[in-house]
C-alpha cells in the first residue's frame, strides 16, 4: 500500500516504480519494464516481483493520531477491505 503524499507523509514513495524513477515523478512504468524490487531464486538469479501498488489517503479516511498519514488501520474503506481480500487472491 502507498499512503498519502502532498506533503503530509514524505516517505510514501511508490513501491515498485521502474529503476529510473526520481522523487516528484510519475511512477508508471511500461508493461514488461522490470520495478526496483527483485527475489532471489535458489540458484541465485534475480527474479521481478510485481507489487500492487495501491493509493489510499489515511488523512481523510482515519482517525486522528500523530502520525494519521501511516493510520492504516483504522482505514476501513480502503485499506481494511483490501488487505482482507488478499487471502483470498
Amino acid at each position: 500500500m502507498q499512503g498519502v503524499r502532498k506533503g503530509k507523509d514524505p516517505v510514501a514513495d511508490p513501491l515498485d516504480p521502474p529503476a529510473t524513477w526520481r522523487f516528484g515523478h510519475p511512477a508508471g512504468r511500461p508493461p514488461g519494464q522490470a520495478g526496483l524490487l527483485r527475489a532471489a531464486a535458489a540458484s541465485g538469479e534475480l527474479i521481478p516481483i510485481t507489487i500492487d501498488d495501491r493509493e489510499v489517503d489515511n488523512l481523510a479516511r482515519s482517525s486522528g493520531g500523530c502520525l494519521q498519514a501511516h493510520n492504516y488501520w483504522d482505514n476501513i474503506t480502503q485499506f481494511i477491505p483490501d488487505l482482507a481480500d488478499l487471502p483470498k487472491e
